[in-house]
């Protein structure tokens, strides 16, 4: 059986998979901002908790991410999203 595929080329696992993804990134970019605000009201306390919710966010990203990529590899739908040059992954 063929999955339902939107006309995007993108079946509604990798939809969801992708957009769990984003989510994870987007509370990256905003811990990554609180731990901005703390560096720059030098606060060591904030500073350091803020840079474990960092590492946190972080992690979930890259679990998201390496579940949508088992997706496109596995499904071979969603060809044209690349997740390589995201740097929420770069580290």
């Amino acid at each position: 059986m063929i999955p339902d595929r939107r006309g995007d080329g993108m079946c509604s696992e990798g939809s969801a998979l992708l957009s769990r993804y984003l989510d994870a990134a987007e509370e990256y970019d905003r811990r990554h901002l609180m731990l901005l605000a703390a560096f720059r009201a030098r606060d060591p306390q904030a500073t350091e908790g803020f840079r474990n919710l960092v590492r946190e966010a972080q992690r979930a990203a890259h679990t998201a991410c390496g579940r949508f990529r088992e997706h496109q590899k596995g499904h071979g739908c969603c060809e044209a999203i690349r997740l390589d040059d995201d740097p929420v992954l770069a580290f």
